[in-house]
């Protein structure tokens, strides 16, 4: 739903009227999750003047003070769907949004000829900017997401937990090992052999030290269209989409993100190294943390890969989730090419704490 522009009451970042987001029927059975989403960007809200990190802010869609809103749907293109489009200030927008979802429940109560599924509706603040996937990623770029990266983490770490990020989900690197059975939908080889020994790696390296590690509640997908940037490209402004968020290693977050940037880069070490120094300015890794950086960005890289083929098996029409692993299959490559002292040099970049 769009609106006029509002000025947010802290940080001072301006914000362009408003998302209405429809969860799908997963995500509306898990409820826990959905408020989880809404509680961490509260919580970086209201930390702004700590952290500045900005967070799209959900808009209360009731006038008890709810963020969730429960609606039956139709089909798209089926004759009783419904769609509302509201011009709304800031002050109308809770009220708006709930008469458009008491709206669409109605015409789907309503009706008897097509059948009707339960979505959360969520109202957000919309953030205004750029993504990053529309910018070369420049070391002064790089620097400003470890920066923006550590500081979201940190904010996390430090103050951050709810019970709905504590959650069995695939994508969390923690259940790695999980994916060999989805390996088989891999194509050629080469790409399978290449995706079972970055699981074997994981298995001996990281998950006998797993408990040993740090956790906290993690965003586990800053990739480049969940960052927003400035006009000229040059420094992060925001991060979108929690929907991915969990209770996981706090190392796996970095890890994550490097395994997107480096996709957009040739020199990986040096590439990792504008991220990873601004990154442990503010969450200096451990020793153990650090030492499985390689490792870690592989795995993400392998995890996207070996979902990316399961998706096509399941969507064949839809070539582009090939197509889009080509980053990730160059990255992957070059990262497992590495020396062990190449490894050493890559994971050298992040700061520790005995620094």
């Amino acid at each position: 739903a769009a609106a006029a522009a509002a000025a947010s009451p802290k940080g001072g970042a301006r914000r362009q009227g408003f998302v209405l987001k429809v969860h799908n029927g997963l995500d509306t059975r898990n409820a826990a999750l959905l408020e989880a989403q809404n509680a961490v960007l509260l919580f970086l809200h209201q930390h702004y003047g700590q952290y500045q990190v900005r967070a799209s802010v959900p808009v209360p869609t009731s006038t008890d003070g709810h963020y969730l809103h429960s609606v039956l749907l139709h089909p798209p293109g089926s004759p009783q769907t419904t769609t509302a489009a509201a011009t709304t200030t800031t002050a109308d927008a809770a009220e708006e949004a709930t008469e458009a979802a008491k709206a669409a429940e109605k015409t789907a109560a309503d009706s008897e000829d097509a059948p009707a599924s339960l979505h959360t509706l969520r109202l957000l603040e919309y953030m205004e900017d750029k993504l990053m996937c529309d910018f070369p990623y420049t070391p002064q770029l790089l620097a400003s997401l470890g920066d923006y990266v550590g500081r979201m983490d940190r904010a996390l770490l430090t103050g951050f937990d709810h019970p709905g990020a504590h959650r069995a989900h695939l994508w969390d690197m923690q259940q790695l090992p999980l994916l060999r059975r989805f390996v088989c939908h891999v194509q050629e080889q080469w790409k399978k052999d290449l995706v079972n020994k970055v699981l074997d790696l994981y298995e001996q390296q990281v998950h006998p030290i797993k408990s040993q590690l740090r956790f906290a509640v993690v965003h586990n997908d800053c990739n480049e269209h969940n960052i927003l940037v400035s006009g000229d490209g040059a420094r992060v402004t925001g991060v979108l989409d929690f929907g991915d968020m969990v209770h996981s290693m706090l190392v796996s977050n970095v890890a994550i993100t490097l395994a997107y940037a480096l996709q957009g880069v040739e020199a990986m070490t040096a590439s990792a190294g504008y991220l990873l120094q601004t990154y442990t300015t503010h969450v200096p890794l451990r020793t153990q943390e650090r030492d499985l950086l390689h490792t870690l960005v592989m795995g993400r890289l392998a995890q996207s890969v070996i979902m990316g083929f399961y998706s096509y098996s399941k969507n064949p029409d839809n070539t582009y989730l090939l197509v889009s692993q080509s980053g990730g299959w160059r990255v992957l490559q070059a990262l497992m090419a590495m020396s062990p002292c190449e490894i050493a040099e890559f994971n050298a970049q992040a700061k520790v704490e005995s620094d």
